[in-house]
């Protein structure tokens, strides 16, 4: 199956969730997320503003906020760069009609990365949407922790990966978390 036909079936897969389904398995991933020590010991961590059926990241957003952890979020910028924005309450939509925040880029160190995705494997391998901002995104913080939060159906057993793919760290599935590669 090539990325397009995975990007396909994932795509459909999520069209028959409801909201419900999203929020309930979604705060079940956060639970096992904010056990993690990798997330506890996290004092920057980027998220993402969830989209289309993605995995809800209203409540780990919340959680990373109240933490006192610094929550940066994603924009991509005119020239094509996606970076890392300070979280400020403050946004605008994108042409691909997601919120992004207003403010400066964050050019620090980032301790974790929560990816989004439309499908993954257990080496880390990922598929995105096929832009390639995440992974010329990672190229700028090899050290920092990628982890995706997953559905079952998202998890294949393997894609085939490009010389510009940068693999994820780890998964989180249903009550699981599953290591793909070292840190």
């Amino acid at each position: 199956m090539d990325k397009k036909q995975v990007r396909e079936r994932v795509k459909s897969f999520r069209k028959t969730l409801t909201k419900e389904e999203i929020v309930e398995y979604s705060n079940i991933l956060w639970k096992t997320l904010y056990k993690l020590e990798e997330f506890k010991k996290a004092e920057v961590i980027m998220s993402y503003m969830s989209f289309k059926n993605e995995i809800d990241t209203s409540v780990i957003n919340k959680i990373i906020i109240d933490s006192g952890k610094k929550l940066l979020l994603p924009r991509v910028e005119e020239d094509g760069t996606m970076n890392a924005v300070v979280y400020s309450g403050k946004f605008h939509v994108s042409n691909f009609g997601i919120e992004e925040p207003i403010g400066d880029p964050y050019f620090g160190n980032i301790d974790l990365i929560i990816v989004p995705g439309l499908a993954f494997d257990q080496f880390g391998n990922r598929v995105g949407y096929g832009k390639g901002y995440y992974d010329r995104f990672f190229t700028r913080y090899p050290n920092s922790l990628k982890i995706a939060p997953a559905y079952e159906s998202q998890i294949f057993d393997k894609i085939n990966n490009e010389a510009t793919d940068v693999q994820i760290n780890g998964l989180l599935v249903k009550n699981n978390y599953m290591i793909t590669k070292n840190y």
